[in-house]
C-alpha cells in the first residue's frame, strides 16, 4: 500500500468508527427520549377518574381533563366555556387520557382547570327537576403547590340543562387562592397527590 493509499484507508476506517459511535448512541425501539426543559407538574397515577371525553364509561360521570392556563383576570367568565377545545385554546398544557405529566411555563402564575361532568343519578334533584350544582364538588391536594390535603376548588357551571344527562362544571384553583402556591421555576418539579370528584345526592 502506497503513503496515499495508506492514508485515506485511515480516514475511511476513522469515518466508519464515526457511524458506528453515532449509530450506537441512538435510541432503540425498547428505549424512550424525553426532552424537556422547563418545569414539570406530576398527576397522581392512580386517580380514581376517568380521563378523556370519549374514554369515560357511557353515562357515567368522570373527570374529562386537566388544564393549566395562564392566571386569568375574570375565571368565572374565561372558564364558563362548555367547549374542550376553547379550554385547550386558552391552555399552556392540559392532560385528556391517561397523561401523567404537564408541562406549564415558568416563572409565571398559572391556574389549574379540572373539567368534570356530573350524571343524573349522582345530582339530580328530582323533586325540583334539575341538576344541583351545589352537590357537585372537586378536591385538590399538593405539598408541592401548598395546597392542604381535599382544597377545594371553585366551581363554574358549563351547562346545566335538565333535559341532559350530565352537568358540565370547570373547576378552578388560582395563585394565592387557598394559600396555593402555582409559580415554578424553570427546574422545578413539583407533584399533585390528589384530585378527587365529588359529589352529595
Amino acid at each position: 500500500m502506497t503513503p496515499k493509499t495508506y492514508q485515506i484507508g485511515l480516514a475511511l476506517g476513522a469515518v466508519g468508527i464515526v457511524a458506528m459511535l453515532f449509530l450506537a448512541s441512538l435510541p432503540t425501539a425498547d428505549e424512550e427520549t424525553i426532552i424537556h426543559e422547563g418545569p414539570i407538574l406530576i398527576l397522581p397515577k392512580d386517580l380514581p377518574i376517568t380521563y378523556g371525553e370519549y374514554p369515560a364509561p357511557a353515562g357515567e360521570g368522570s373527570i374529562l381533563a386537566v388544564y393549566i392556563c395562564a392566571k386569568s383576570a375574570t375565571p368565572g367568565t374565561t372558564y364558563a366555556t362548555n367547549n374542550s377545545a376553547t379550554l385547550e385554546g386558552l391552555a399552556q398544557d392540559y392532560a385528556d387520557a391517561d397523561d401523567e405529566r404537564i408541562y406549564p411555563d415558568h416563572s409565571t402564575a398559572f391556574d389549574i382547570v379540572v373539567r368534570a361532568r356530573f350524571n343524573k343519578s349522582e345530582v339530580f334533584d328530582y323533586d325540583n327537576t334539575q341538576f344541583n350544582a351545589a352537590w357537585c364538588k372537586m378536591q385538590i391536594s399538593s405539598a408541592n403547590l401548598n395546597l392542604a390535603a381535599d382544597t377545594e376548588m371553585t366551581a363554574v357551571v358549563s351547562q346545566n340543562s335538565s333535559s341532559d344527562d350530565f352537568i358540565w362544571i370547570n373547576f378552578y384553583l388560582q395563585q394565592d387562592q387557598a394559600a396555593a402556591d402555582l409559580t415554578l421555576s424553570r427546574d422545578e418539579v413539583a407533584e399533585i397527590t390528589e384530585i378527587q370528584r365529588q359529589y352529595y345526592a
